[in-house]
């Protein structure tokens, strides 16, 4: 048995633009109510991103960033949905291309030994990126994986395509599936799920690969570089089988 206290408290999404050359949106998101360092690195990851893109060029960026940081995912996703609920009607959510949400980077894959004691396996966690059936969005999501060299993984369509968005229905484990079971907005996810992401006592920042993680950071901003040449209705169209190798152009955009 588990004992605790639940009260009502306010929490804030954290939401800021770099200004590109067009109003249209690339967002990236990560949720803020982490339990340890690595669940979830994702905003401590995406602050790193932010900071790169800012110094380029307004030309260099295609469409505006958006950095959306949602509180409530312990909450069953209560912060992405009081913003879609927000701005449902003010034009925000029609000029979204795409979402790009990362969790759990850099993690490495450490296994119970025969006496229960976690043990490094030499090995990265297997991570997965899930989205929708979009051949543009999956071609990216594969250019994400060879450009981060993030070990095994895969580009994967929902779990649960007929879900409803909620927390007891998701498409996908993930924060980014709220956007798009909730709002159809194109969103790709990247999560990892090793042993130790939510156990008790065990640490977390001495199963961080943080070269690997860097490089997943580099990787996303390059996939939001690459994501705002693809037109919203191409980022938008779905198919009935998507299959890919990637979109053959790898490598980092702008200089640092």
């Amino acid at each position: 048995t588990l004992t605790g206290q639940v009260s009502a408290v306010t929490t804030r999404n954290i939401v800021g633009t770099i200004p590109g050359a067009s109003d249209e949106l690339t967002v990236i998101n990560s949720h803020t109510d982490g339990t340890n360092g690595l669940e979830d690195n994702g905003p401590n990851a995406i602050v790193g991103i932010a900071q790169y893109l800012t110094r380029l060029p307004q030309s260099a960026l295609p469409r505006t960033v958006m950095i959306m940081l949602s509180a409530g995912h312990f909450t069953g996703g209560s912060g992405i949905e009081q913003y879609l609920k927000t701005h449902a009607s003010d034009g925000t959510l029609q000029r979204i291309a795409s979402i790009t949400t990362i969790e759990h980077l850099g993690a490495q894959d450490w296994e119970p030994d025969a006496n229960g004691d976690l043990k490094y396996t030499g090995e990265s966690e297997p991570g997965a990126m899930f989205l929708p059936p979009i051949q543009k969005l999956a071609d990216a999501s594969y250019d994400w994986f060879i450009n981060s060299d993030a070990g095994a993984g895969a580009v994967l369509k929902p779990l649960n395509a007929s879900g409803s968005g909620t927390a007891d229905d998701a498409i996908w484990p993930g924060e980014g599936q709220y956007f798009w079971g909730l709002a159809k907005i194109p969103t790709a996810n990247y999560i990892t799920g090793p042993t130790y992401l939510l156990n008790w006592g065990v640490s977390t920042a001495d199963k961080i690969d943080f070269d690997r993680m860097r490089r997943e950071m580099i990787a996303t901003a390059q996939m939001q570089l690459d994501l705002s040449g693809i037109s919203m209705s191409d980022l938008s169209t779905q198919s009935q089988l998507v299959v890919t190798t990637g979109s053959g152009k790898y490598g980092l955009g702008p200089g640092p």
